[in-house]
């Protein structure tokens, strides 16, 4: 009998093959050499048993096309069963329930079964007799002769251990059995956020997938690439000549940034794992990290570690374009080489190519490469990372062992809730302490994640200090408005006030109700020419929307024409606006400083420009807007602004004290707040209790929405259509699928989740509410200013 793994692929073949690419990528992952042997068996074990059960007639009938064939033709548990037998025998096990190597079969067993699906409760995965077990186990008996000399062909070692099993299956079983019996007893006894065996479970099922998934497809390997520390500077050669002749302030900053940046990481321990770049915004954050992280890279390289990945994080999808529009300038100029760059988010388009443009892929192969990771520098958001880290999906895990010992660089690190800041250190320390792990947070307000005692910063000089970056900042102050909240039309007539003398003024409020309000006030008081002059911009877009308001706003500031753009914290961190005012309700303390980043941001007016804080709680309300959507962090950064005005006299704030501002809010957080949801988070990953996890959202979850769908402009209109036609009405399965890769991306910019309250009496059409374009000319249901429209008491944005 021949042995097929796929319709046209030899099963040996395909062992082997998954064999090859787990040990190559381990070769690319750093792990201690002690430990590097127990590894590569452990792997070996993992692909050499993986499809041990495609042995059977009953798979190999059932790939050939007889469908009449039940569980038989499953093939994961005996493969699981077969794998954990063997790791039982070959090699020594402890006897003693409390060490970890008592457990390993278990494990195997854990791992493998699961490989075509999503991880489980490691305390509920009880190896159990399936009635179609007896079946297996007789066919395979039936063919033992030609099983044991296909096996010896590619892995030799195994066919002692064929016969034993088959003759000491039920042994077997019951030896699983009692091992797992003390699960529980060892997960108690573990040190308090010991995350080693889960590190180790995830990373060794995330290499084991990817190989498989890769060898099923036939791709190619992706080897590793040389990228040099000097590209960096040889684009801001090509791209700030001009700039760097007018020798301003604010050039000769990001100068001595980086001059410090790179003489820091070039002395910098290799041992250390933990750094921390604290800088004033727009001071060449992202060039400089970028610029250090590869340096980094290449000492590491030097000194014997195999190439690491850089993995640049950022907190929002709306501003990673821009940074990987700069990161991609810098390693290929711009060009496209998916191998060297790649940007992966939930609405990043499937693009995965060469430079030269051969070898072009088809789609499923390169969303295959994209959601692995295959690239030297990859950037990607929290959400991407810490779900991967702590996911139960196949699909989100295949990617881990690509994380596993990379440089990683969390930018506007601040944006983490301070309920996973100790879960992220706890994370972080975990990788670090298994693969070596490097982690760079980068912000102008760096949170107490870590104990400073376990960081390194990169930004500081004997003689220049890193406050002194900040002392040395003169572009903005912040003006705390009044000694007490104020209702909504006090609230307006003081922020028009302030608008009135001033160019152009961004306006931060903290919900999409309370921006609406405001944006309305303000062109009612511009008046006949607001259309030109005031803007808006929220989640209440669409993505397509969002970009082109920014675009208009970005022209009339480049231009130096008055513009008042009225928005919630989606403007905040990382996008690249410059205001002469901003003014914004009460947030929490980081919030504040990014708004204060969109201010004078370039340093091209010489006096100080104000960042005015005027707290809003709305007559009738029980909560502020600022309580209602950060808790108590708003209150305590009120708290210390109070402090901070009273000690520089009862007037401003000055840039300079930002930073000290900043230390003594996020102590206070410290003290004031729990951190009950890390320590649930943690116990649930360091006992393997994986569906308890795959609740975790990184981005609290809305109640229950309904997808809408905006035919907002002619392009919207003609992606309804292709959607329609060659999406929901194609019969042919593959084609379906293959349609709608080339188009979910672009779906997703005209797409909005609308809470279900303010959508009612609407059928869905293919999956969505369907906005129409003379809908949308009419502002009926979707407002050509201020997007949906969702105040359930407006009858009229529901008469359908």
């Amino acid at each position: 009998m021949r042995f097929r793994s796929h319709p046209e692929r030899e099963l040996s073949d395909h062992v082997q093959d998954v064999h090859r690419r787990v040990l190559s990528m381990l070769e690319r992952t750093p792990i201690e050499e002690a430990e590097r042997d127990a590894w590569m068996r452990l792997l070996r074990l993992l692909a050499s048993c993986h499809d041990f059960g495609k042995y059977t007639s009953f798979f190999q009938k059932h790939l050939a096309g007889d469908r009449s064939i039940g569980k038989e033709s499953y093939h994961s548990l005996l493969g699981a069963l077969f794998g954990s037998y063997v790791r039982e025998q070959s090699w020594s096990s402890a006897t003693d329930w409390k060490q970890l190597e008592y457990y390993l079969p278990l494990i195997v067993y854990f791992i493998i079964v699961q490989h075509h699906s999503h991880l489980r409760d490691f305390a509920d995965t009880v190896p159990s007799k399936q009635d179609y077990l007896a079946a297996q186990l007789q066919d395979i008996t039936h063919n033992l002769r030609e099983i044991e000399q296909d096996l010896h062909q590619s892995f030799p070692e195994l066919t002692p251990h064929l016969l034993a099993f088959l003759d000491h299956f039920e042994e077997h079983m019951n030896q699983l059995s009692g091992k797992h019996n003390f699960v529980p007893r060892f997960f108690r006894q573990l040190p308090e956020y010991d995350l080693s065996l889960a590190l180790m479970v995830q990373v060794a099922f995330s290499f084991l997938i990817d190989a498989d998934k890769h060898s099923a497809a036939e791709n190619d390997s992706v080897p590793p690439s040389q990228l040099s520390p000097e590209l960096v500077e040889a684009y801001r050669i090509r791209q700030f000549a001009k700039a760097a002749e007018k020798n301003d302030a604010m050039v000769v900053k990001r100068n001595l940034v980086k001059q410090i940046v790179t003489e820091n990481v070039s002395r910098i321990e290799l041992s250390r794992s933990f750094h921390t770049f604290t800088s004033p915004t727009g001071t060449g954050k992202t060039l400089a990290a970028l610029e250090g992280a590869l340096l980094l890279r290449d000492r590491l390289s030097k000194q014997g570690s195999p190439p690491r990945r850089i993995i640049y994080v950022l907190p929002f999808t709306s501003i990673i374009d821009q940074n990987y529009a700069v990161i991609q300038n810098v390693i290929t100029q711009g060009k496209t080489n998916s191998q060297l760059v790649l940007k992966h988010h939930y609405m990043s388009e499937i693009e995965y190519g060469k430079a030269d443009g051969t070898d072009e892929l088809s789609l499923d192969r390169q969303l295959m490469f994209i959601e692995s990771w295959e690239s030297e520098v990859i950037v990607t958001t929290y959400v991407q990372l810490l779900h991967t880290m702590l996911s139960n999906q196949n699909r989100q895990l295949k990617k881990l062992h690509n994380l596993a010992g990379s440089i990683v660089i969390l930018d506007e690190v601040q944006n983490i809730p301070f309920a996973y800041w100790l879960l992220t250190e706890q994370l972080c320390k975990a990788y670090s302490k298994q693969f070596d792990n490097k982690w760079i947070l980068l912000t102008a307000t760096q949170p107490k994640i870590f104990p400073d005692s376990d960081t390194v910063e990169w930004l500081k000089h004997p003689e220049y200090p890193n406050s002194r970056f900040f002392a040395d900042m003169n572009r903005t102050e912040i003006r705390l408005l009044g000694e007490r909240y104020l209702e909504l039309e006090e609230w307006l007539e003081a922020a028009y006030a302030e608008a009135e003398k001033v160019p152009s003024t961004l306006i931060i409020v903290n919900t999409i109700a309370t921006s609406t309000q405001v944006y309305d006030y303000f062109c009612e008081r511009m008046g006949g020419d607001n259309d030109e002059v005031v803007y808006y911009l929220s989640a209440n877009l669409i993505f397509e929307h969002r970009k082109r308001v920014l675009k208009r706003v970005r022209q009339r500031l480049d231009n130096g024409l008055p513009v008042i753009l009225v928005s919630t914290q989606v403007v905040e961190a990382g996008v690249d606006v410059d205001f002469h005012c901003v003014i914004r309700d009460l947030g929490p303390m980081d919030s504040i400083i990014q708004a204060a980043g969109r201010c004078n941001r370039h340093n091209r007016r010489l006096s100080p420009e104000p960042v005015v804080i005027i707290p809003l709680q709305k007559a009738g309300s029980r909560k502020a807007d600022s309580a209602i959507v950060y808790g108590q962090d708003a209150y305590i950064a009120l708290e210390t602004m109070r402090e901070f005005r009273a000690e520089h006299g009862g007037g401003a704030i000055p840039e300079k004290a930002y930073q000290q501002m900043v230390d003594r809010y996020y102590e206070k957080l410290l003290y004031l707040k729990e951190n009950g949801e890390s320590r649930k988070r943690l116990v649930q990953l360091q006992k393997l209790e994986f569906d308890k996890l795959s609740d975790f959202s990184l981005i609290p979850k809305k109640k229950r929405t309904i997808a809408v769908f905006v035919q907002y402009n002619w392009k919207a209109v003609w992606l309804w259509n292709y959607y329609v036609e060659h999406v929901c009405k194609e019969k042919d399965l593959n084609r379906r699928r293959e349609n709608y890769l080339r188009c979910k991306t672009k779906l997703r910019q005209f797409q909005m989740d609308v809470d279900c309250r303010f959508v009612r009496n609407r059928e869905l059409e293919y999956g969505f509410v369907l906005i129409r374009p003379e809908w949308v000319e009419a502002d009926q249901y979707y407002d050509r200013r201020t997007g949906w429209i969702r105040d359930p008491n407006d009858e009229e944005a529901f008469i359908w």
